[in-house]
């Protein structure tokens, strides 16, 4: 019983928090609104089944960024670049023009 009432203010202080990094002081840290100026390449990776930020977060930081790529991994979570290491790899690999993995 003591639980339910807590779910409620864990529920909204989890959406208050959602798709945000938190500073020291413990405000919100959205700098959305500055993602247009940069002007360097970018890679955006997510994994498909990811609850945290998933696809839907990637895509829109992907159109946040002038110069990003978007990567979605079809077999992956949170942990993309464990559960799909190779096509992690490589996929950072192509990004950063380097050749590929030797074959497995």
């Amino acid at each position: 019983a003591c639980l339910g009432r807590e779910l409620p203010g864990l529920h909204r202080e989890m959406r208050r928090l959602q798709a945000t990094l938190l500073v020291g002081d413990g405000q919100a840290f959205d700098v959305r609104d500055r993602l247009a100026a940069l002007q360097v390449p970018a890679l955006v990776v997510a994994g498909n089944d990811d609850f945290i930020l998933g696809p839907r977060h990637a895509v829109l930081l992907a159109d946040l960024l002038p110069q990003a790529q978007l990567r979605i991994f079809e077999q992956s979570g949170h942990f993309a670049h464990i559960e799909e290491a190779r096509a992690f790899a490589e996929a950072v690999l192509r990004f950063t023009g380097r050749p590929g993995l030797p074959p497995a």
